[in-house]
């Protein structure tokens, strides 16, 4: 169960081109998966919080020629 969209990614952020919203589509998927695992009880705004930040961070890493 995804806690954020692409367009949750993009506010406070910046528009994503195409590529970058297929990638964010397929961390904001695994973001789910890490906050289930440590955090299933956690309110809903704090797991869209916490998958956005972990998106936004990605893209900008790889933005940045660093590994995701």
């Amino acid at each position: 169960m995804a806690y954020a969209t692409i367009a949750d990614v993009e506010a406070g952020f910046r528009p994503l081109d195409e590529d970058e919203q297929a990638v964010a589509s397929a961390l904001i998927n695994e973001a789910a998966i890490i906050i289930d695992s440590v955090a299933e009880n956690a309110p809903a705004d704090a797991k869209k919080v916490v998958t956005c930040r972990m998106v936004r961070r990605a893209i900008s890493a790889a933005a940045e020629g660093l590994p995701m």
